[in-house]
């Protein structure tokens, strides 16, 4: 319990696979969940920031990286 405070109260799901389906993927889901009134956040590279439509997308960096 010492580092509690750091645990989010969300849920996490870690999409794999080409880039192209799961862009296309997490668009998705960003979109519905919007709709259900959650808010949404991605965890994205540099090259693929730019696709997600909507939310709030967070870079972790280059792909090369």
């Amino acid at each position: 319990m010492k580092y509690r405070h750091y645990a989010p109260k969300a849920e996490m799901t870690i999409i794999t696979g080409r880039v192209e389906r799961a862009v296309e993927y997490i668009n998705m889901k960003i979109k519905e969940m919007k709709a259900k009134g959650k808010l949404v956040g991605v965890l994205a590279t540099e090259e693929t920031k730019d696709l997600y439509k909507g939310g709030y997308i967070i870079s972790v960096g280059s792909r090369k990286n």
